[in-house]
Protein backbone atom coordinates (compact mmCIF):
# COMPACT_ATOMS: atom_id res chain seq x y z
CA UNK A 1 0.00 0.00 0.00
CA UNK A 2 1.35 3.39 -0.96
CA UNK A 3 -0.09 6.86 -1.10
CA UNK A 4 -1.46 7.97 -4.46
CA UNK A 5 0.66 11.14 -4.44
CA UNK A 6 3.89 9.17 -3.96
CA UNK A 7 3.20 6.72 -6.77
CA UNK A 8 1.96 9.52 -9.02
CA UNK A 9 5.43 11.04 -9.16
CA UNK A 10 6.35 8.53 -11.88
CA UNK A 11 3.25 9.36 -13.99
CA UNK A 12 2.67 12.28 -16.29
CA UNK A 13 0.92 15.24 -14.61
CA UNK A 14 -2.01 14.95 -16.98
CA UNK A 15 -2.69 11.29 -16.19
CA UNK A 16 -2.17 11.89 -12.46
CA UNK A 17 -4.57 14.82 -12.42
CA UNK A 18 -7.28 12.84 -14.15
CA UNK A 19 -6.83 9.87 -11.81
CA UNK A 20 -6.91 12.10 -8.73
CA UNK A 21 -10.05 13.80 -9.95
CA UNK A 22 -11.78 10.50 -10.69
CA UNK A 23 -10.68 8.97 -7.38
CA UNK A 24 -11.91 11.97 -5.37
CA UNK A 25 -15.18 12.06 -7.29
CA UNK A 26 -15.77 8.39 -6.61
CA UNK A 27 -15.03 8.76 -2.91
CA UNK A 28 -16.81 12.09 -2.28
CA UNK A 29 -13.55 14.02 -2.19
CA UNK A 30 -11.95 11.87 0.51
CA UNK A 31 -8.26 11.03 0.19
CA UNK A 32 -7.33 7.40 0.82
CA UNK A 33 -4.42 5.04 0.40
CA UNK A 34 -4.58 3.07 -2.89
CA UNK A 35 -2.85 -0.30 -3.44
CA UNK A 36 0.04 -0.36 -5.88
CA UNK A 37 -1.69 -3.04 -8.01
CA UNK A 38 -4.77 -0.87 -8.39
CA UNK A 39 -2.69 2.09 -9.54
CA UNK A 40 -0.86 -0.13 -12.00
CA UNK A 41 -4.19 -1.29 -13.37
CA UNK A 42 -5.40 2.30 -13.69
CA UNK A 43 -2.29 3.25 -15.64
CA UNK A 44 -2.50 0.23 -17.94
CA UNK A 45 -6.17 0.97 -18.56
CA UNK A 46 -5.38 4.55 -19.50
CA UNK A 47 -2.53 3.59 -21.80
CA UNK A 48 -4.73 1.00 -23.51
CA UNK A 49 -8.06 2.82 -23.76
CA UNK A 50 -6.94 6.46 -23.63
CA UNK A 51 -9.13 7.31 -20.63
CA UNK A 52 -9.33 6.54 -16.92
CA UNK A 53 -11.38 3.63 -15.58
CA UNK A 54 -13.96 6.04 -14.14
CA UNK A 55 -14.47 7.68 -17.54
CA UNK A 56 -14.88 4.30 -19.18
CA UNK A 57 -17.47 3.31 -16.58
CA UNK A 58 -19.32 6.59 -17.03
CA UNK A 59 -19.33 6.59 -20.81
CA UNK A 60 -20.15 2.87 -21.09
CA UNK A 61 -18.91 2.88 -24.65
CA UNK A 62 -17.10 -0.44 -24.41
CA UNK A 63 -18.69 -3.75 -23.73
CA UNK A 64 -16.77 -6.10 -21.55
CA UNK A 65 -14.12 -7.79 -23.72
CA UNK A 66 -14.67 -5.45 -26.69
CA UNK A 67 -16.95 -5.48 -29.70
CA UNK A 68 -18.45 -8.76 -30.91
CA UNK A 69 -18.94 -8.16 -34.63
CA UNK A 70 -16.83 -7.10 -37.57
CA UNK A 71 -17.85 -5.53 -40.86
CA UNK A 72 -16.40 -6.31 -44.26
CA UNK A 73 -13.88 -3.46 -44.05
CA UNK A 74 -12.69 -4.76 -40.68
CA UNK A 75 -12.20 -8.25 -42.11
CA UNK A 76 -10.24 -6.79 -45.02
CA UNK A 77 -7.91 -4.96 -42.63
CA UNK A 78 -7.50 -8.13 -40.55
CA UNK A 79 -6.76 -10.20 -43.67
CA UNK A 80 -4.20 -7.67 -44.93
CA UNK A 81 -2.44 -7.60 -41.56
CA UNK A 82 -2.18 -11.41 -41.51
CA UNK A 83 -0.98 -11.60 -45.11
CA UNK A 84 1.71 -9.00 -44.39
CA UNK A 85 2.94 -10.91 -41.32
CA UNK A 86 1.41 -14.37 -40.67
CA UNK A 87 3.39 -14.69 -37.41
CA UNK A 88 1.36 -12.05 -35.56
CA UNK A 89 -0.23 -13.03 -32.24
CA UNK A 90 -3.83 -12.22 -31.38
CA UNK A 91 -2.93 -9.33 -29.09
CA UNK A 92 -0.79 -7.82 -31.85
CA UNK A 93 -3.66 -8.11 -34.31
CA UNK A 94 -5.90 -6.50 -31.73
CA UNK A 95 -3.51 -3.56 -31.43
CA UNK A 96 -3.45 -3.14 -35.21
CA UNK A 97 -7.24 -3.11 -35.38
CA UNK A 98 -7.43 -0.52 -32.59
CA UNK A 99 -4.78 1.63 -34.26
CA UNK A 100 -6.75 1.57 -37.52
CA UNK A 101 -10.34 2.04 -36.32
CA UNK A 102 -9.98 3.20 -32.68
CA UNK A 103 -12.27 0.32 -31.72
CA UNK A 104 -11.66 -2.63 -29.47
CA UNK A 105 -12.27 -6.29 -30.27
CA UNK A 106 -11.45 -9.07 -27.86
CA UNK A 107 -8.87 -11.68 -28.79
CA UNK A 108 -11.63 -14.27 -28.71
CA UNK A 109 -13.63 -12.33 -31.31
CA UNK A 110 -10.57 -11.90 -33.53
CA UNK A 111 -9.87 -15.64 -33.28
CA UNK A 112 -13.46 -16.39 -34.19
CA UNK A 113 -13.39 -14.27 -37.34
CA UNK A 114 -9.99 -15.62 -38.40
CA UNK A 115 -11.09 -19.26 -38.15
CA UNK A 116 -14.77 -19.00 -39.11
CA UNK A 117 -15.44 -20.73 -42.43
CA UNK A 118 -18.65 -18.91 -43.28
CA UNK A 119 -18.35 -15.33 -42.07
CA UNK A 120 -14.62 -15.12 -41.40
CA UNK A 121 -11.27 -15.64 -43.12
CA UNK A 122 -11.32 -19.47 -42.96
CA UNK A 123 -7.74 -19.69 -41.66
CA UNK A 124 -6.16 -21.99 -39.09
CA UNK A 125 -3.02 -21.89 -36.95
CA UNK A 126 -0.59 -24.38 -38.48
CA UNK A 127 2.97 -25.54 -37.96
CA UNK A 128 5.47 -23.67 -40.14
CA UNK A 129 7.38 -25.75 -42.68
CA UNK A 130 10.80 -24.19 -43.17
CA UNK A 131 12.12 -24.16 -46.74
CA UNK A 132 15.71 -23.41 -47.65
CA UNK A 133 16.53 -20.27 -49.58
CA UNK A 134 19.10 -22.30 -51.51
CA UNK A 135 16.40 -24.59 -52.94
CA UNK A 136 16.15 -24.32 -56.71
CA UNK A 137 12.70 -24.35 -58.28
CA UNK A 138 14.25 -25.66 -61.47
CA UNK A 139 15.78 -28.67 -59.66
CA UNK A 140 12.49 -29.31 -57.86
CA UNK A 141 10.64 -29.29 -61.17
CA UNK A 142 13.13 -31.75 -62.71
CA UNK A 143 12.79 -34.05 -59.70
CA UNK A 144 8.99 -34.06 -59.91
CA UNK A 145 9.10 -34.73 -63.64
CA UNK A 146 11.48 -37.62 -63.02
CA UNK A 147 9.10 -39.21 -60.52
CA UNK A 148 6.16 -38.77 -62.88
CA UNK A 149 8.05 -40.71 -65.57
CA UNK A 150 7.56 -43.96 -63.63
CA UNK A 151 4.18 -45.64 -64.03
CA UNK A 152 4.19 -47.89 -60.97
CA UNK A 153 3.91 -46.12 -57.61
CA UNK A 154 4.79 -49.36 -55.77
CA UNK A 155 8.31 -49.32 -57.24
CA UNK A 156 9.58 -46.36 -55.20
CA UNK A 157 11.90 -46.90 -52.22
CA UNK A 158 12.69 -43.67 -50.36
CA UNK A 159 15.90 -43.68 -48.30
CA UNK A 160 17.12 -41.27 -45.63
CA UNK A 161 18.56 -41.06 -42.11
CA UNK A 162 17.20 -39.59 -38.89
CA UNK A 163 18.68 -39.07 -35.45
CA UNK A 164 16.70 -40.36 -32.48
CA UNK A 165 17.61 -38.75 -29.15
CA UNK A 166 16.43 -39.44 -25.63
CA UNK A 167 13.83 -36.68 -25.86
CA UNK A 168 12.28 -38.37 -28.90
CA UNK A 169 11.18 -41.28 -26.72
CA UNK A 170 10.55 -39.35 -23.52
CA UNK A 171 7.42 -37.55 -22.41
CA UNK A 172 8.48 -34.06 -21.44
CA UNK A 173 5.26 -33.02 -19.69
CA UNK A 174 3.13 -34.36 -16.87
CA UNK A 175 0.25 -33.18 -14.66
CA UNK A 176 1.16 -31.32 -11.50
CA UNK A 177 -0.37 -28.89 -9.03
CA UNK A 178 -0.10 -25.25 -10.01
CA UNK A 179 3.03 -23.68 -8.61
CA UNK A 180 4.70 -27.07 -8.08
CA UNK A 181 7.21 -27.89 -10.85
CA UNK A 182 7.24 -31.65 -11.55
CA UNK A 183 10.50 -33.57 -11.18
CA UNK A 184 11.35 -37.17 -11.95
CA UNK A 185 14.34 -39.24 -10.94
CA UNK A 186 16.43 -40.80 -13.69
CA UNK A 187 19.85 -42.32 -14.19
CA UNK A 188 22.07 -40.04 -16.24
CA UNK A 189 24.37 -42.30 -18.25
CA UNK A 190 26.34 -42.17 -21.46
CA UNK A 191 26.78 -45.85 -22.32
CA UNK A 192 25.29 -47.08 -25.53
CA UNK A 193 23.45 -50.00 -24.03
CA UNK A 194 20.42 -47.91 -23.11
CA UNK A 195 19.79 -47.67 -26.88
CA UNK A 196 18.04 -44.31 -26.58
CA UNK A 197 20.43 -42.31 -28.77
CA UNK A 198 20.97 -43.65 -32.26
CA UNK A 199 20.80 -42.83 -35.94
CA UNK A 200 18.43 -44.86 -38.09
CA UNK A 201 18.80 -45.56 -41.78
CA UNK A 202 15.21 -45.83 -42.98
CA UNK A 203 13.55 -47.08 -46.15
CA UNK A 204 9.85 -46.75 -47.03
CA UNK A 205 7.72 -47.87 -49.93
CA UNK A 206 3.98 -47.78 -50.66
CA UNK A 207 3.32 -50.05 -47.65
CA UNK A 208 5.34 -48.08 -45.08
CA UNK A 209 8.71 -48.84 -43.53
CA UNK A 210 10.64 -51.82 -44.91
CA UNK A 211 11.63 -53.22 -41.52
CA UNK A 212 14.42 -55.49 -42.76
CA UNK A 213 16.17 -52.45 -44.27
CA UNK A 214 15.77 -50.03 -41.33
CA UNK A 215 18.94 -50.21 -39.25
CA UNK A 216 19.48 -48.33 -35.97
CA UNK A 217 23.10 -47.30 -35.43
CA UNK A 218 23.78 -46.65 -31.70
CA UNK A 219 26.00 -43.80 -30.62
CA UNK A 220 29.50 -44.64 -29.41
CA UNK A 221 29.69 -45.00 -25.64
CA UNK A 222 33.08 -43.28 -25.44
CA UNK A 223 36.07 -42.29 -27.51
CA UNK A 224 37.62 -45.70 -26.86
CA UNK A 225 34.59 -47.61 -28.16
CA UNK A 226 36.00 -49.85 -30.92
CA UNK A 227 32.71 -51.41 -32.02
CA UNK A 228 32.46 -50.75 -35.78
CA UNK A 229 28.64 -50.96 -35.58
CA UNK A 230 28.52 -47.91 -33.31
CA UNK A 231 29.02 -44.26 -34.15
CA UNK A 232 27.85 -41.94 -36.91
CA UNK A 233 26.95 -42.93 -40.46
CA UNK A 234 29.89 -42.33 -42.77
CA UNK A 235 30.25 -42.91 -46.51
CA UNK A 236 31.92 -46.30 -45.95
CA UNK A 237 29.22 -47.38 -43.52
CA UNK A 238 26.49 -46.31 -45.93
CA UNK A 239 28.11 -48.11 -48.87
CA UNK A 240 28.31 -51.32 -46.81
CA UNK A 241 24.63 -50.92 -45.87
CA UNK A 242 23.64 -50.44 -49.51
CA UNK A 243 25.66 -53.47 -50.58
CA UNK A 244 24.56 -55.86 -47.83
CA UNK A 245 20.98 -54.78 -47.05
CA UNK A 246 19.43 -52.47 -49.64
CA UNK A 247 20.69 -54.37 -52.69
CA UNK A 248 19.54 -57.63 -51.12
CA UNK A 249 15.98 -56.23 -50.93
CA UNK A 250 16.23 -54.95 -54.51
CA UNK A 251 17.29 -58.38 -55.80
CA UNK A 252 14.49 -60.04 -53.85
CA UNK A 253 11.90 -57.80 -55.53
CA UNK A 254 13.41 -58.39 -58.98
CA UNK A 255 13.35 -62.17 -58.44
CA UNK A 256 9.66 -61.97 -57.48
CA UNK A 257 8.88 -60.26 -60.78
CA UNK A 258 7.95 -56.94 -59.19
CA UNK A 259 8.45 -53.61 -60.95
CA UNK A 260 12.01 -52.34 -61.20
CA UNK A 261 12.77 -50.78 -57.80
CA UNK A 262 13.42 -47.03 -57.92
CA UNK A 263 15.61 -45.88 -55.03
CA UNK A 264 15.15 -42.21 -54.12
CA UNK A 265 17.59 -40.46 -51.80
CA UNK A 266 18.87 -36.94 -51.20
CA UNK A 267 22.29 -35.64 -52.21
CA UNK A 268 23.87 -35.76 -48.74
CA UNK A 269 27.61 -36.26 -48.71
CA UNK A 270 27.32 -39.80 -47.28
CA UNK A 271 25.17 -40.77 -50.29
CA UNK A 272 27.60 -39.47 -52.90
CA UNK A 273 30.06 -42.38 -52.95
CA UNK A 274 30.93 -43.42 -56.49
CA UNK A 275 30.01 -47.07 -55.86
CA UNK A 276 26.43 -46.48 -54.72
CA UNK A 277 24.83 -46.03 -58.15
CA UNK A 278 26.72 -48.99 -59.57
CA UNK A 279 25.64 -51.26 -56.69
CA UNK A 280 21.98 -50.32 -57.10
CA UNK A 281 21.98 -50.67 -60.89
CA UNK A 282 23.82 -54.01 -60.77
CA UNK A 283 21.21 -55.30 -58.33
CA UNK A 284 18.45 -54.45 -60.83
CA UNK A 285 17.24 -51.08 -59.55
CA UNK A 286 17.39 -47.41 -60.51
CA UNK A 287 18.63 -44.41 -58.54
CA UNK A 288 16.98 -40.98 -58.42
CA UNK A 289 18.39 -37.98 -56.54
CA UNK A 290 15.99 -35.57 -54.88
CA UNK A 291 16.24 -31.83 -55.40
CA UNK A 292 18.77 -30.12 -53.15
CA UNK A 293 17.44 -28.58 -49.92
CA UNK A 294 13.99 -30.08 -50.49
CA UNK A 295 13.14 -32.49 -47.66
CA UNK A 296 9.45 -31.68 -48.15
CA UNK A 297 9.57 -33.67 -51.41
CA UNK A 298 10.64 -36.86 -49.64
CA UNK A 299 7.71 -38.70 -47.98
CA UNK A 300 10.05 -40.49 -45.58
CA UNK A 301 10.41 -37.28 -43.55
CA UNK A 302 6.75 -37.53 -42.54
CA UNK A 303 7.24 -41.21 -41.76
CA UNK A 304 10.07 -40.32 -39.39
CA UNK A 305 7.70 -37.97 -37.58
CA UNK A 306 5.20 -40.81 -37.08
CA UNK A 307 8.00 -43.12 -35.98
CA UNK A 308 9.19 -40.74 -33.25
CA UNK A 309 5.64 -40.03 -32.12
CA UNK A 310 5.12 -43.76 -31.61
CA UNK A 311 8.34 -44.02 -29.59
CA UNK A 312 7.12 -41.33 -27.23
CA UNK A 313 3.53 -42.55 -26.98
CA UNK A 314 4.09 -46.26 -26.38
CA UNK A 315 7.28 -46.27 -24.33
CA UNK A 316 5.30 -47.75 -21.42
CA UNK A 317 4.24 -50.68 -23.62
CA UNK A 318 7.74 -51.53 -24.91
CA UNK A 319 10.38 -51.03 -22.19
CA UNK A 320 13.04 -52.54 -24.45
CA UNK A 321 14.30 -49.99 -26.96
CA UNK A 322 14.87 -52.51 -29.76
CA UNK A 323 11.35 -53.90 -29.43
CA UNK A 324 10.01 -50.35 -29.40
CA UNK A 325 11.97 -49.60 -32.57
CA UNK A 326 10.46 -52.50 -34.50
CA UNK A 327 6.98 -51.71 -33.18
CA UNK A 328 7.35 -48.07 -34.25
CA UNK A 329 8.20 -49.18 -37.78
CA UNK A 330 4.64 -50.53 -38.05
CA UNK A 331 3.13 -47.14 -37.17
CA UNK A 332 3.19 -46.02 -40.83
CA UNK A 333 0.40 -47.73 -42.74
CA UNK A 334 -0.31 -48.11 -46.44
CA UNK A 335 -3.02 -45.45 -46.18
CA UNK A 336 -0.52 -43.03 -44.65
CA UNK A 337 1.84 -43.52 -47.57
CA UNK A 338 -0.98 -43.07 -50.08
CA UNK A 339 -1.84 -39.76 -48.40
CA UNK A 340 1.82 -38.67 -48.59
CA UNK A 341 2.07 -39.67 -52.26
CA UNK A 342 -1.07 -37.67 -53.06
CA UNK A 343 -0.04 -34.76 -50.83
CA UNK A 344 0.23 -31.15 -51.83
CA UNK A 345 4.05 -31.13 -51.70
CA UNK A 346 4.47 -33.73 -54.44
CA UNK A 347 1.60 -32.25 -56.49
CA UNK A 348 0.46 -35.71 -57.65
CA UNK A 349 3.70 -36.30 -59.56
CA UNK A 350 3.64 -39.99 -58.51
CA UNK A 351 1.50 -41.82 -61.02
CA UNK A 352 -1.11 -44.56 -60.50
CA UNK A 353 -1.34 -44.29 -56.72
CA UNK A 354 -3.80 -46.96 -55.48
CA UNK A 355 -6.91 -46.17 -53.49
CA UNK A 356 -6.92 -46.29 -49.72
CA UNK A 357 -8.34 -49.17 -47.72
CA UNK A 358 -12.05 -49.11 -46.92
CA UNK A 359 -13.27 -47.74 -43.61
CA UNK A 360 -14.36 -51.25 -42.57
CA UNK A 361 -10.88 -52.67 -42.97
CA UNK A 362 -9.42 -49.65 -41.18
CA UNK A 363 -11.71 -50.22 -38.19
CA UNK A 364 -10.77 -53.91 -38.20
CA UNK A 365 -7.08 -52.99 -38.18
CA UNK A 366 -7.57 -50.59 -35.27
CA UNK A 367 -9.53 -53.14 -33.26
CA UNK A 368 -6.86 -55.79 -33.85
CA UNK A 369 -4.19 -53.32 -32.78
CA UNK A 370 -6.02 -52.47 -29.57
CA UNK A 371 -6.49 -56.17 -28.84
CA UNK A 372 -2.76 -56.75 -29.33
CA UNK A 373 -1.96 -53.91 -26.92
CA UNK A 374 -4.28 -55.30 -24.28
CA UNK A 375 -2.84 -58.81 -24.62
CA UNK A 376 0.68 -57.41 -24.34
CA UNK A 377 -0.11 -55.68 -21.06
CA UNK A 378 -1.94 -58.66 -19.54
Amino acid sequence: MINLMVYGACLTPFILAKMLTDANRSNNGLTEVVPRGTLRGWLDHYLWFGETPAETKTNKRYKRGGKKKMKEKHLKTLRDAIMDDPNLHLDELRAIMYGTYQKHWSCKTIWKYITDKKDGLNMSLQVITMSAVQASEYERMIYKNTLSAFDDSTAFMFVDETCVGRNDSRRRRCWSQRGTPPTQKGVFKDDEFDGEVYTMIGVVDINGFISQCCVPVPRKSSQTDSNVMHGTITQDYFVNWVDSILCKEIRRRVDLGMSTPVVVMDNASVHKHARIRKLIVDAGGELVWTAAYSPDLNPIERCFNQYKTFLKTYKWLYPNQLERHYAALTSVSRDNMINYYNGQALESCIQNVPNKCSSVSQKRKRSNYVAAMLSATS
